[in-house]
């Protein structure tokens, strides 16, 4: 990469707050040129890409890294069109929150963008497991009722915790697949290099949102105060509410027949039944089963040690297994 580039590729992870940083800072700072993920209807099928140029352009470096991937062209498009567009002064980002699902496809992804960016950055947030799993669960359950996002929920508009990780594990393998951020790290630092490599803890985030986010503005380099106006008190993707959770559970107790019957209905119709129970608007949340943290902690806990060590996070604070 010619020093002019200054990309910076934020892989996430899901649930770190990656969607307000998208569309509250990275779409619309004025130090930086975006390539998404843009959050509007219109774009969706190129995976939030702001043009189907840049889709493409991505396309075998992030989205499909199996696919052929032809450096010189992506080099001349680089610096024809997207160096050119940036000019001198602005900050070259993309972000997606699921960038790194597995160790493989993560490290395949970091060396397609060295062979197009040369060296680059990368921000990675990472989130206590034992909470991070929680969260994602629910999220899962709202997507797969609304969207159909996850086939191997099946039907189910409320499939429970227990069942839904057993699933998950079925498709990862292990536990180290599914937490797989430490060696994400460890692979993104041996390709780029430690300083190339930012990690910033969620949890500072609910704790202490400026100094979370102007040390995210300071790693990529642009004006803070600006970006602090941007990001103040902008939440997305909130969570379910206990009142919509139950009314899932309550769908769910309902026959194989009405339940196959809604989802046949459009997108629009599943999201009303959702937001029809606003009887209790508090965030739902379920106590990790203890089988569960055991094998959790078990699986994360060298790696959150040598996080906390290396980038001197106050990961024993947040509750992470140490």
């Amino acid at each position: 990469m010619t020093s002019d580039t200054r990309f910076v590729l934020h892989v996430g992870l899901p649930k770190t707050g990656t969607t307000t940083l998208q569309r509250a800072l990275f779409s619309r700072h004025s130090d930086i040129y975006y390539l998404g993920k843009k959050v509007n209807e219109k774009n969706e099928l190129r995976r939030g890409c702001v043009s189907r140029e840049i889709y493409d352009f991505l396309r075998p470096i992030i989205f499909q890294p199996n696919l052929p991937l032809d450096v010189e062209k992506n080099k001349t498009l680089l610096r024809e069109r997207i160096i050119y567009e940036a000019g001198s002064d602005k900050i070259i980002v993309a972000s997606w929150e699921n960038l790194a699902p597995e160790p493989v496809r993560h490290a395949k992804i970091l060396e397609r963008a060295y062979s197009v960016f040369g060296p680059f950055r990368v921000m990675i947030t990472i989130r206590n497991p034992l909470t991070w799993i929680t969260s994602e669960y629910f999220q899962h359950v709202e997507a797969h009722f609304v969207r159909r996002l996850h086939p191997w929920m099946g039907i189910s508009a409320c499939m429970d915790f227990d069942t839904w990780l057993k699933k998950k594990l079925l498709q990862k393998k292990s536990l180290d697949a599914i937490f797989s951020y430490g060696e994400n790290i460890r692979s993104a630092i041996d390709l780029l290099g430690r300083r190339n490599v930012a990690v910033f803890n969620f949890e500072n985030l609910a704790n202490n949102p400026v100094h979370y986010h102007r040390e995210i503005l300071d790693f990529l380099g642009v004006d803070v105060s600006e970006g602090l106006k941007l990001v103040n008190k902008a939440h997305f993707h909130k969570r379910l509410t206990r009142g919509q959770f139950s009314n899932l559970q309550r769908i769910d107790q309902g026959s194989m027949w009405s339940k196959f019957i809604l989802i046949m209905r459009k997108r629009k119709y599943r999201r009303s039944i959702l937001d029809m129970s606003t009887d209790d608007n508090t965030p739902v949340d379920i106590a990790l089963p203890s089988y569960w943290e055991t094998k959790i902690s078990d699986a994360t806990r060298s790696d959150n040690q040598w996080i906390a060590r290396n980038y001197e996070l106050p990961l024993r604070e947040y509750g992470y297994p140490m």
